[in-house]
Order: structure tokens, then C-alpha cells, then sequence
């Protein structure tokens, strides 16, 4: 009887040793499978790694330039040159042989001087009365009853009255050509004539009329 009972003890721990074996495998099984499980679901979740190439198969060929087209370069812009001098800015001779002032040299002040001159007191009348108004002019500077220069007649005192508005006047190419004309010839008053006004105011020595003007000895 005795030997029964530990008979039937000995069973019972036999029994309890294999449910704590087949109990602690399961629980093995169990946690590799939640670890798999696991497992899967971060690398389903995580994003896909880029895949590198091999360094002899990247493709290092550079693109292909855009086809444009550059604009023209400019060319240089020349520089500035001065003007050609024209011919009335040049100091003028009259040429003995067709002019009878040949011993005349007028400067391009001289010359500017003359034809504003010519402008104020003659603009407006025929060609040949500008070129007139230029003799009476160039008549007194070789005349030895007036002053022996340019700026000095056409400045006299009481001569001509509009000679006050030179540096105020602008000559045309007409006057520059009057002046000309004027010291080329050929001319057309005599040497002696050296006075002009708008009337005869009851003069005797009276040469002729060009235009609106009277010329006088």
C-alpha cells in the first residue's frame, strides 16, 4: 500500500515535469513567432533603400548643350571725331585776282562778327543786298577815314545801330555766304561806297537802291 502511493506520487511529478516542458516550448514557439511577425510588419513599413549602382555602370555622359544662339556682339561705337571745320570758321585771304581785298585776313571771329552783323541789318533782302551790307563793311575797314578792323567799325559809335545785338544773333548759311561773296568778288558796290540806311534822307551822293537799302558814298 505504502509502495503504491509513492508510486502514484512519483506519476503525479512525472506528469507536472512534462506539462512545464511542453509549456515552456510552446512559450518558446510563441515568442519567435511574435518576433517574426514583428519582424516583417518594420521591413513592410520601413521605405525601400535605393539600390546603387556599380560605379562602371553609372551613366557620366554629360548632356547635350541647348542648341541657342548668342546675339551678335555689338561692334564698338566709333569715337566722336570733331566736326569738319567749314569754310567760313577758317581764316578767309581775298585772292587778288578775284578780289580787290586781297590784303585782308580775317579771322573766323572776324568773319562770325560780319555776318550776324549782315543778319540784323539786312535779313530778309535780296542775296546781292546782303552781300552789299558785307562790302560796306569790309569797304570801311580798308578805308582810311574808319577804323582800320573789323570789331572797331562794326562797334562805331553811332554806325550800326543793331550791332549792340551781335552776341545775342545767330548767322545763317546766307550770311556766311554773303561774307563770301563779299571778299571773292565779284563785287558789287565801288570801294568809296560806304554808308546804307532805309532812306535817302535827301542825299545827293547817292550810288543806288539794292532791295529795301540805300547806298551811299
Amino acid at each position: 500500500m505504502r509502495s503504491k502511493t509513492i508510486l502514484a506520487i512519483i506519476l503525479a511529478l512525472l506528469v507536472l515535469l512534462l506539462a512545464l516542458i511542453v509549456g515552456a516550448r510552446v512559450g518558446l514557439i510563441q515568442h519567435e513567432t511574435a518576433m517574426h511577425t514583428l519582424a516583417t510588419a518594420t521591413a513592410a513599413a520601413a521605405p525601400e533603400a535605393p539600390s546603387h549602382r556599380p560605379v562602371d555602370e553609372v551613366d557620366v555622359t554629360p548632356p547635350a548643350p541647348k542648341n541657342t544662339t548668342l546675339p551678335p556682339t555689338p561692334e564698338p561705337t566709333p569715337e566722336p571725331t570733331d566736326p569738319p571745320v567749314l569754310a567760313y570758321e577758317q581764316p578767309i585771304i581775298g585772292q587778288p585776282e578775284n578780289g580787290r581785298y586781297g590784303s585782308l585776313l580775317l579771322t573766323a571771329d572776324e568773319i562770325e562778327t560780319i555776318a550776324r552783323l549782315v543778319r540784323l541789318e539786312a535779313e530778309g533782302e535780296p542775296f546781292a543786298g546782303q552781300v552789299a551790307v558785307a562790302e560796306v563793311v569790309l569797304n570801311r575797314v580798308v578805308s582810311k577815314i574808319f577804323p582800320g578792323n573789323v570789331y572797331d567799325v562794326v562797334y562805331q559809335e553811332t554806325q550800326f545801330t543793331p550791332a549792340a545785338n551781335i552776341p545775342y544773333t545767330a548767322a545763317t548759311q546766307t550770311q556766311y555766304d554773303a561774307v563770301q561773296a563779299a571778299l571773292r568778288g565779284p563785287n558789287i558796290l565801288p570801294m568809296d561806297v560806304c554808308y546804307f540806311a532805309t532812306s535817302q534822307n535827301g542825299r545827293t551822293d547817292v550810288w543806288g537802291w539794292i532791295g529795301g537799302h540805300c547806298f551811299c558814298y
